[in-house]
This record gives C-alpha cells, sequence and structure tokens, in this order.
C-alpha cells in the first residue's frame, strides 16, 4: 500500500494535485504555482506565415518588411551554415519575428520571462526560432544567425521530436560553451565586444576552464574565444568535423580526442594558457583610467556589476547614474566631486510604475535648471517617459509613448523639448517629444539605426550616432566596415537637415558637446579598445582622450565643464568623473606629446540619400560612399548578400495562421511486478505553434482504472486574461488522523481516497508583479477504511463514505524578487487568499479558509542577504480545513506536523552568507561540491483551533512559550547544488526562551524560501 502520513491542509492539496501542470504551465498559471512574475499579453496579434525553401516566418501586421528581411537573410544564412556546419536541413525552420523586445517579452512559445537582455531563443523540441526586432538591424542579424546556428544543430543533434523520443537523442545535450560559443562564432567570428570580456577576464583572472563554466553571459564569450582558437589552431575542417562527429558519438571528450586528439580538459588548459599569453603584456601598455578621471563607484566594493548612464548637473557637482547595487537597477543622486551617494531618486524592477529601467540603451538627462531629470522606463504595456523632481524624488510628469520602445532621452537647453530614439514599424527613429503638449514629432524615418542623441548647447542641432553611413547591405557573416558600424552626425531640429561630423573607422557611439559647442567627445573603438576621444570642429583636429584597458563609455559633459563616462574593468561597470578634460593647456600639451592629437584634413563628402548640405567636417578615414536609399535594400549578385526589397512576393502572399496541435514533449515509463500487475506513467504537453494553446495530460496507472491516478488541463492563453479547465483523478492510501480534507479522527486509520472532479482556472495580471487568480474546485471523495489483520497479514474493507466538496476561491499575489543561487536575494513576495466550501448537498463540505504569506528580502552585500518570512491562515465553518507546522520547511527543530490546528501563525528568519566556495575529495572518489552557502535562522510558531484559549506563554516556571500549541529555534545550515537538485542541511535547537534544548537535524531538497 502506498502510505501518506499527515496530509496538510485543502488549499496545499490543491496545488499538489496542480504540481505537475504546474511544470507545463510555469508562472503564468498562477493557481497552480503562488508564487512567480507574470507574464502579461498586452496585444492581440494577428499572425501570418510566409514560405521560403528553408524557412518560414511568422509574422503580424506591420511587420511586413522585418518579414522580408528575415526571410531572405535566413535563406542566405541556410547557404553560408550548411557549408560551415557540413549539414543541410531535413525539415523547413520555424522563425517567430516580433516587432519589439516588449511584442517579444509576450510570447508564449516559453514560459520563461524574457528579460531585457534575452535577445532571442531555440526552443530544442519544435526547433522554434524566436527573435525581436530592437532597432539595430545589425543586432537582429547577428540574434538571427545566432539562433540559426542553434537550430541547425538541433536539426541535425535531435531530428522531429517524435524521432528524437524514440531514439533517446534529446537526453544528450551539448555542453552550453560549446553550443553558444559556436553560435557567436558564426554569427560574429570575432568582435570588439569578445575581446574586451576576454582581455579583462584574462587579466583580471576570473576567465573559467571550459568544463567549469555553467552559465551567464561569460560563457557565451569564453565559448567564442575557445571556437575561434579551435578553428585557428586545427582549421576549419576540423570543427566541422567535431560538429559531425558529435551526432554519433554523443560525448564531447570523445569527439575531441578522435578529431583533435586531446580532451576537453587538454583543450581549455592549452586555450586558457593561449589566451593569456595573448593579453597580459597589454598591461604594459594601457593606462589606468585613474590618469585621467576619479574613480566614483566601485562595482567591487558595494557588491553591484552595473553602474552605468552618468548624466552630471549643468553646474557640475552633481551626478545621477544607474546601479544594481541593490540587486535591481535603481537611479541614484551622488556628488560629482568626492562620488558620495546623496539618496536612491528612484527604486526599479519593484512597481508597475518603473517596471523595467533599460540598462544599456538607456541615458539620464537633466534640465537646465537642475530642478529635474527625466528618464524612460517600461510601465505596462510600454514605456514612459518620467520627468522626476530631484529634490522630492516625486514624479513631476510622466509621457506615456505610443512607441515599441524609447531610450537616450536628452533635454533641449530652453526646456521645452525633450529628443529620444523611438521604435516604431521596424524603424530606430529619432523624435522630438514637446512637453507642453505631449506631441510627438518625428525627426528621421529611414531603416537605419539612430540612438544617443545630445542638444548642442545653442540649441540649434542634435548629434547622434548612426550606422546610416553605410548602404544598407545585410550579409550572414558580420561586416567590420558595414550596417552597425556608427558614425557621429547632427541634425537641425527644425529643417530636419543631416550633417555627418566624424567617422573615425572604429564604431564611434554616446557624442556629447563642450560647454561652448565648439567640441565634441565621443567613444570609438578603431584601435580595437573603446575609448574617449575628442574631436574640434574648427580645427579638424581628433585627440585620444584615454587609453584603458577594459572600454570606456557613455560620456556626458556638462556646461559646468565636468565629464562623467563609464569604464569596464574587472567583470564590471563604473562610473568615473574628470574636471576640465580639456580646458587646461597642460592637459592638451601632454596628449600631444604622447601623440593622441591628430591633425585632420577637412572634406566635404556627402551622403546623397541624406536631406541637406554638409559642412566641411572630416571623415577619418577617407570612404567612398554609394547612394543609400532609405527604404530599399541593394541587389547584388552575391547569393550570400541580402537582396530582396521589402515586401517580397513570400510575404504579400503569405498564408493566415491556423492553430494546430503538436506535441511539446513526450515521456513516461512501463513497469511490470507479480505483486501490483502491469503499471506505468506518461506525460503529454501538446500546444499550437504559438504556444496560445496548451494541453497537458499525466497519467500513472497502476493494475486498474481505479488505481489510476490522471490529470488533464487545458490552458487558453493568448488574451491577457490566462483561462484554464481540467479535470483530474487521484487515489492514494493513508495511516494517519488527518485526511486530505483536513478532517481529523480520534485517533490514526487506515484509509484510501479517491479523489475526482474538475477545476477552472482564471489568473488576471495588472502587470509583471501582481496578479489576481481565481479557481473553483468540485471535488468528490470516495473514502474506504481499512483494519489490518495481523493474523493474515491483509487489509480488509470495513466501512466507506463519500464527501464532496464544491469550494471557489481567489488569490492576490505579488512578486519583486531577484534571484541568488539557491533562493531569493532582494525585494519581496505576497500572497493573500480566500476560499469557500459550498453546502450545496448533504455530503458537501462548509467552511471559509483565509490564508497570507509575506516575504522579504535584503541584500546587504554580494551573496550575503536577510530574509524574512511570515505566514498565517485560519479556517471555520463546521468542516474548518487544518493546518499544520513543524518540520524543515515550518518550524526547524520539531517533527514534522508536530502542531495542528484551525489557525496557524509561523515566523522564519535568515541571514544568508557564502561558506565555502569549492570542497571536494580527490580519493577514494572524485567527489566535489562548489558555492556552499551558510544560513543562520531563527523560526517561531504555533498553531491551535477555534474552539480553544489561545495561550501561546506560560509563566510556570518563568515566561516561557507553551509547548502545547508551538515553539521556536535557532540553528545553522548549509545549501549545495547537487546535480539539478538544491540540497539543504539544517541543524536546529528548540528553545522556549528559557532554555535550549538537543538539536535536530533535518535533510531536505528544494530552494530556500
Amino acid at each position: 500500500m502506498r502510505h501518506r502520513r499527515n496530509p496538510s491542509s485543502r488549499a496545499a492539496w490543491v496545488i499538489l494535485v496542480l504540481l505537475l501542470a504546474a511544470a507545463a504551465a510555469g508562472t503564468t498559471t498562477a493557481t497552480a504555482q503562488t508564487f512567480g512574475k507574470n507574464k502579461v499579453q498586452y496585444r492581440q496579434f494577428d499572425w501570418r506565415v510566409a514560405s521560403s525553401e528553408n524557412f518560414e516566418v511568422y509574422f503580424y501586421t506591420g511587420a511586413d518588411t522585418l518579414a522580408s528581411i528575415v526571410l531572405d537573410l535566413s535563406e542566405a544564412a541556410a547557404v553560408k551554415l550548411s557549408e560551415s556546419l557540413g549539414h543541410r536541413l531535413q525539415k523547413k525552420i520555424p522563425i517567430i519575428i516580433y516587432e519589439s523586445h516588449y511584442d517579444f517579452e509576450q510570447t508564449n512559445v516559453t514560459f520563461e520571462l524574457l528579460e531585457e537582455g534575452v535577445g532571442g531563443f531555440t526552443e530544442i523540441f519544435k526547433n522554434r526560432v524566436v527573435i525581436p526586432f530592437t532597432g539595430s538591424y545589425e543586432e537582429l542579424r547577428h540574434v538571427l544567425v545566432h539562433e540559426l546556428t542553434h537550430a541547425f544543430l538541433f536539426d541535425m543533434m535531435y531530428g522531429g521530436i517524435l524521432d528524437s523520443i524514440l531514439s533517446a537523442q534529446y537526453l544528450f545535450q551539448v555542453p552550453l560553451w560549446f553550443m553558444e560559443g559556436l553560435a557567436e562564432y558564426e554569427s560574429l567570428g570575432w568582435d570588439g565586444n569578445a575581446d574586451m570580456i576576454m582581455r579583462d577576464a584574462a587579466i583580471s583572472g576570473y576567465a573559467l576552464p571550459l568544463e567549469m563554466l555553467g552559465g551567464g553571459y561569460l560563457v557565451y564569450k569564453q565559448g567564442q574565444s575557445a571556437v575561434v582558437f579551435l578553428v585557428e589552431r586545427y582549421g576549419r575542417e576540423k570543427l566541422r568535423d567535431v560538429i559531425r562527429t558529435l551526432k554519433t558519438s554523443k560525448n564531447l571528450d570523445r569527439v575531441f580526442e578522435t578529431s583533435l586528439g586531446v580532451d576537453v580538459r587538454k583543450f581549455s588548459e592549452t586555450w586558457l594558457e593561449a589566451v593569456r599569453k595573448q593579453y597580459w603584456p597589454e598591461v604594459a601598455v594601457h593606462q589606468s583610467p585613474s590618469t585621467f578621471g576619479r574613480r566614483i563607484t566601485d562595482h567591487k566594493e558595494d557588491g553591484s556589476f552595473l553602474n552605468l548612464s552618468p548624466a552630471v548637473s549643468p553646474r557640475g557637482d552633481r551626478l545621477v547614474f544607474l546601479s544594481d547595487r541593490d540587486g535591481h537597477m535603481d537611479i541614484y543622486l551622488a556628488s560629482a566631486i568626492d562620488g558620495k551617494i546623496l539618496r536612491r531618486l528612484v527604486r526599479g524592477e519593484k512597481s508597475m510604475r518603473f517596471e523595467v529601467i533599460p540598462s544599456f540603451r538607456s541615458a539620464l538627462a537633466w534640465s537646465a535648471d537642475e530642478r529635474q531629470i527625466a528618464f524612460v522606463a517600461k510601465s505596462g504595456k510600454g514605456d514612459v517617459l518620467y520627468l522626476l523632481d530631484v529634490k522630492s524624488a516625486k514624479v513631476v510628469k510622466r509621457f506615456p509613448l505610443e512607441l515599441g520602445g524609447a531610450a537616450y532621452p536628452s533635454w533641449s537647453p530652453d526646456g521645452s523639448r525633450i529628443v529620444l530614439t523611438g521604435l516604431s514599424g521596424g524603424r530606430s527613429d529619432l523624435y522630438l517629444l514637446h512637453l507642453e503638449t505631449g506631441a510627438l514629432e518625428r525627426l528621421t524615418d529611414d531603416l537605419y539605426d539612430d540612438i544617443e542623441a545630445a542638444w548642442s548647447p545653442d540649441g540649434t542641432r542634435i548629434a547622434f550616432s548612426s550606422d546610416r553611413h553605410w548602404p544598407f547591405e545585410l550579409r550572414p557573416e558580420r561586416v567590420e566596415q558595414g550596417i552597425g558600424n556608427y558614425s557621429v552626425f547632427a541634425i537641425d531640429p527644425e529643417s530636419g537637415e543631416i550633417e555627418k561630423v566624424v567617422h573615425t573607422g572604429g564604431s564611434d557611439r554616446s557624442p556629447t558637446w563642450s560647454p561652448d559647442g565648439a567640441r565634441i567627445i565621443f567613444t570609438s573603438s578603431p584601435e580595437g579598445i573603446s575609448n574617449l576621444y575628442a574631436f574640434d570642429l574648427a580645427e579638424g583636429t581628433l585627440t585620444r582622450l584615454t587609453d584603458v584597458l577594459g572600454g570606456a563609455f557613455t560620456p556626458d559633459w556638462s556646461a559646468g565643464d565636468r565629464l562623467a563616462f563609464t569604464l569596464f574593468s574587472e567583470g564590471g561597470w563604473d562610473v568615473y568623473v574628470a574636471k576640465e578634460p580639456l580646458s587646461l593647456e597642460a592637459v592638451m600639451e601632454d596628449l600631444a606629446a604622447e601623440g593622441r592629437i591628430e591633425n585632420v584634413p577637412l572634406a566635404a563628402d556627402t551622403l546623397e540619400s541624406l536631406p541637406g548640405p554638409y559642412p566641411p567636417y572630416p571623415l577619418l578615414p577617407p570612404l567612398e560612399l554609394g547612394v543609400v536609399e532609405a527604404d530599399t535594400l541593394r541587389a547584388e549578385s552575391d547569393s550570400l548578400r541580402l537582396a530582396l526589397a521589402p515586401g517580397s512576393l513570400a510575404v504579400a502572399e503569405a498564408r493566415r495562421y491556423k492553430i494546430k496541435f503538436s506535441p511539446d514533449w513526450i515521456t513516461g515509463g512501463f513497469q511490470y511486478t507479480s505483486a501490483f500487475g502491469f503499471g506505468g506513467n506518461t506525460e503529454i504537453s501538446l500546444s499550437d505553434f504559438l504556444g496560445n494553446h496548451r494541453f497537458y495530460i499525466a497519467s500513472d496507472f497502476f493494475s486498474s482504472v481505479e488505481e489510476t491516478d490522471v490529470i488533464a488541463i487545458y490552458y487558453y492563453l493568448p488574451r491577457r486574461l490566462d483561462l484554464g479547465v481540467g479535470a483530474f483523478h487521484y487515489k492514494s492510501y493513508y495511516y494517519s488522523r488527518t485526511t486530505t480534507l483536513g478532517e481529523e479522527f480520534s485517533e490514526e486509520k487506515y484509509f484510501s481516497d479517491r479523489n475526482y472532479g474538475f477545476m477552472l482556472l482564471a489568473s488576471y495580471p495588472f502587470g509583471k508583479f501582481q496578479r489576481v487568480d481565481f479557481d473553483l474546485t468540485h471535488l468528490s471523495v470516495d473514502r474506504v477504511f481499512y483494519e489490518y489483520d495481523p493474523d493474515f497479514g491483509v487489509f480488509y474493507e470495513v466501512s466507506a463514505k463519500t464527501r464532496r466538496m464544491l469550494s471557489p476561491g481567489v488569490t492576490f499575489v505579488g512578486d519583486t524578487v531577484k534571484w541568488g543561487i539557491y533562493g531569493p536575494a532582494s525585494g519581496s513576495r505576497w500572497a493573500v487568499s480566500y476560499s469557500s466550501g459550498l453546502g450545496v448537498s448533504d455530503e458537501s463540505m462548509t467552511f471559509q479558509t483565509s490564508w497570507a504569506d509575506l516575504r522579504k528580502y535584503i541584500r546587504v552585500a554580494p551573496g550575503y542577504s536577510f530574509a524574512f518570512r511570515v505566514v498565517g491562515a485560519f479556517s471555520e465553518g463546521e468542516d474548518a480545513q487544518r493546518f499544520f507546522t513543524g518540520g524543515p520547511y515550518t518550524l526547524r527543530g520539531y517533527e514534522d506536523f508536530e502542531f495542528v490546528g484551525t489557525r496557524v501563525v509561523f515566523v522564519n528568519s535568515e541571514f544568508r552568507f557564502p561558506f565555502i566556495d569549492r570542497l571536494g575529495l580527490v580519493w577514494p572518489l572524485p567527489v566535489g561540491f562548489r558555492n556552499i552557502k551558510g544560513v543562520l535562522f531563527f523560526d517561531i510558531g504555533a498553531a491551535w483551533s477555534d474552539d480553544e484559549s489561545f495561550k501561546p506563554f506560560t509563566r510556570v516556571g518563568g515566561l516561557r512559550m507553551n509547548p502545547a500549541y508551538g515553539g521556536a529555534s535557532l540553528g545553522t545550515g548549509l545549501r549545495t547544488g547537487l546535480s539539478f537538485i538544491i540540497l539543504k542541511v539544517d541543524f536546529a535547537w528548540r528553545t522556549d526562551f528559557d532554555s535550549v534544548s538537543g538539536y535536530r537535524t533535518h535533510v531536505s531538497i528544494g530552494g530556500e524560501f
């Protein structure tokens, strides 16, 4: 018989019944999973499908141009990847394209929340490529080719889903460093960003052996570096050989030994040694950033990773910047003199108001009177431009922007307008926001990426970065001198005339004007490292201001002649400030002596496709520019060059999307024993291609239909209100005083419960962080009582009864947490619920039940945090539900479910800290543990019933807790990862506040609360 002792309350039981469904539904199906942030469907999409020889592109109204570009670029990429990987596609690859990242975040292809940094993904079982357009067609090219590399490998390694299941190939996973490294290599080759990351990782010492890489951004860049090294050391053909052999071998170590003559560990050692030899000599030839500016933030000291987008006040004494030092992206006000934090102005990522403050496509802007700052944050369905009073830290005005995305605001000197980058219709253009009326005026209108605008001091021109310097051509491989390589331009906001300012040969970004308007400082990388450069518009001289090892970014030059910028170094970003960067003659003399000032001959090159005359600002180095048609793609004879005008025949004749179900995954097993006969289990997930309609079926078969457990749920997800309907049958055997419905017997009894019924589910998200869930459950329980005959060793039936429950419920949920390794590290979570049992028949249970779960996490340093949880519940009525406390998940130091009642409350408080980074044994078996975390905790809790006189404390022998109702404990514990599970060990000592008793050890599996 299957036994279960002391089952918990009805609410917890419903969650357990739906647990398997939650695995398929994720955070969207909130009834099945209490906590979790929300994926909100703000838009309804009218989907169409365009086909070519190797691809099907799914797109919606308004994304026709994007679909044409993606379709043609994909076919060109297929030629390249077929040759590179030695594989021809067996079937068409589906590509789902979204017109903006905010639309992309609404996809139901995956239930994972897609944060700002997710550029796209490839789903393995149906081999679906899902990508957004973010404004840059070069970035679109990069992400598309990256994801198509995955799709080619999945097609080669796994084939179709049914083939994979039958051959069990889906059990083999290519190591992440090789998978992501290969995709980055095929889409980027070797690029400046990878060079910066690897240079810093090698010199700072955080580059890891390949076999130790688990995830994160470093696995992409180290993997890219390793694949480049493989090709350079062994040749391109060896890479193809590795890929071909991997399909049959299923073991990367064996493949490397066969193809390269070394295993992965030895290859990793050789590669890492080569990386260090390449970069270490550069320490001697570059300067410390402190020679040019003063460090304002220290990410290693304050526990942050990102300190970005500094903006200096006009007088130059204060600055605002973005920082994640508290675990969320916030806006801080600091002294520009000594870096002292004056206050936090905005708490980001904790409310719908400031749902997301973009990290790397963001800017902060001061008003000329220094009273306000402007910034863009996502709020609900789109971006909002906020005007914030600096003194009070209150929002003065908000402007919802009807755009697919907005970034880089810059305030005009007269205070009447803000220029920003806006995304609309597959185009990233400059817009003017008129603050008096809220009207948006479009300044540019073409396929080029126009970003990082900055007003001149006199308000007559706006400098910005753009890749409009080049003919609009896209190829599958990255082109150094082409789309995605930026130059500095300026536009007259009144006439719309665009003038070319400077192009260094590197990618020129983030222009900012000198206080007198005579110079522009910007970042560029003509020598491979992003540094600060100054261009004198009158004299035609270019001056390199910094010579750093990492990379300098996003300068901002105040009217008070103070310059702020960010620097990447030692694995993080920090803010630096320089006073009078070019005003002192001694500074200019030193720069000239070092050969950093270059006299540039003036040139009068023009771009015929751009409106207006071009003043004699130089182009470095001189380049031949052809005519650029703003809205067309040039036809070329090269088959690898994109050569299709938007509005192609394939897109024009696209068919409407039709719902068709296919398996997401299928798993199961089969068994036979003489005692129980035949048995087995099966789990099936079915969905339509866009993931908007989903079925989940799970069955656990034991010898007969009556003994079989089964659950089937259908989810309807394309709209903001998520709906679900399901049915279940579940039977189990118990030896307990309490039933699954919370009923209590006078003594422990043997019984079985056959549970069956249906449920209706609904979830409405107010935004990313809050939602309300509704459920209606009808449950019938056929209960059979047994007695045990010790003489014959058998159980026999003695009585039976049926109970029924029709229970509606509502739960309000909030969740703003950021995760650490084993659990939440910052933010908060809360849930408040009410449910009742309706007396619709004599067999029906009647009750009213409410519960609340409140959690708070305070991050004090990297890896260090405080965690608090308060849980309370009560139930009343003829069939009042009973709750339990005691054990590793509620009240440590006590037996599981030791305290029971119709009321319960318990409090957990923890201090979490790093303990041992790595622990292992070499002999007799090589066993190791990494990231062992420690915890100090204090728990207190009690349970009682409404017919009792609750007295949690007694004065007998002094004031102490009454052991009849509950207790308290204190202790310590360890957490570590073991394969794919989290192992927790707690040592708890009971206390009644008068004395401390011996400890109890709890071993449990699962994340921290």
